[in-house]
């Protein structure tokens, strides 16, 4: 059984397809009632691992378990405390809003399925659109209802495969707003997300590459640990004559990004950083010393580590 404060508690869990390990020795433990991300380039194996998490396959090597069930002996249990959203929608789209809704509380031997329905329609705005077919909903709808769904027989951990991808800004504004609520009265979220803005609302984050777990923990975690510094460059202070890719040749800057008008030069060692970007500027440059944010940080844990996406 897992340690009672935590949803996710697994060891060294790995996962082989092809004889190569797609999920490699990770470990992680995941407090009950958060939200936890996980984010990693697109093939690092961040579905398989929520696959295991959710039941669906049994790893190769490790140990572990979620929601008190074993990893491997209890499979059929998690299935049954886990409300997963897959990344595809897969509901049925030729069906109304409530059939949707009233055939799986059915599966799931919901008591009481009208109240459990009405409930959730309105917990998640959906009443309005009651008889409408899913087929005609909004992505951002389908994405409600999704979740609405997999949260029909109340469980503790709600599973969710890149939630925000393919909606309008609002909509994924208003999936967080209930994600949110959902924590404050004690369920676990654990999603997949490749937007830095959504992983920044995370209590917890986990950077998975190619397999290997690369670090854990809160943001100001991550940022603290990865020692970087980061000076932001105004475009138009740059002179014309002198190129803003001889940045890329100052040795202590790791990452180099652009947003917009500035440019963002990321390093261990601020100070020599400066001094080099003086030198070549002639002291003409305007900037400021920005918080290193989460995206630096991951492209350096990936240079760190060798390894290329």
């Amino acid at each position: 059984m897992c340690a009672n404060q935590y949803i996710i508690d697994i060891e060294n869990v790995t996962k082989y397809y092809n004889h190569k390990a797609v999920v490699d020795k990770v470990s992680i433990k995941i407090p009950k009632g958060i939200i936890c991300g996980l984010l990693g380039p697109n093939g690092s194996g961040k579905t398989t691992l929520m696959r295991i998490l959710c039941g669906l396959i049994k790893p190769d090597a490790g140990s572990g378990c979620c929601c008190g069930y074993d990893l491997i002996k209890g499979t059929k249990d998690i299935k049954g405390k886990i409300g997963y959203v897959p990344q595809k929608f897969s509901l049925f789209a030729q069906l109304t809003v409530y059939e949707n809704l009233d055939f799986i509380a059915k599966i799931y031997g919901c008591a009481n399925r009208e109240k459990t329905i009405s409930e959730l329609m309105e917990k998640f705005h959906l009443t309005k659109y009651k008889d409408y077919l899913t087929a005609v909903l909004s992505g951002g709808w389908k994405q409600r209802l999704a979740i609405a769904i997999a949260f029909i027989h109340n469980p503790p951990l709600l599973v969710l495969d890149e939630p925000g991808t393919g909606i309008d800004p609002q909509s994924r504004y208003n999936i967080w707003q209930h994600l949110e609520e959902l924590t404050n009265h004690g369920t676990s979220v654990f999603l997949t997300t490749h937007y830095f803005d959504e992983a920044e609302k995370c209590s917890m984050l986990i950077y998975l590459a190619y397999g290997t777990l690369l670090t854990t923990g809160t943001k100001n975690e991550i940022v603290e640990r990865s020692d970087l510094k980061t000076i932001c460059i105004k475009k138009k202070s740059i002179p014309e004559y002198l190129p803003k890719t001889l940045l890329q040749t100052i040795g202590p800057i790791e990452v180099l990004l652009e947003r917009g008008d500035e440019i963002y030069a990321t390093g261990t060692n601020i100070d020599h950083m400066l001094k080099e970007i003086h030198g070549i500027y002639a002291n003409k440059i305007e900037y400021t010393i920005e918080q290193t944010q989460l995206e630096e940080c991951f492209i350096h844990l990936l240079e760190k580590n060798n390894i290329k996406t």
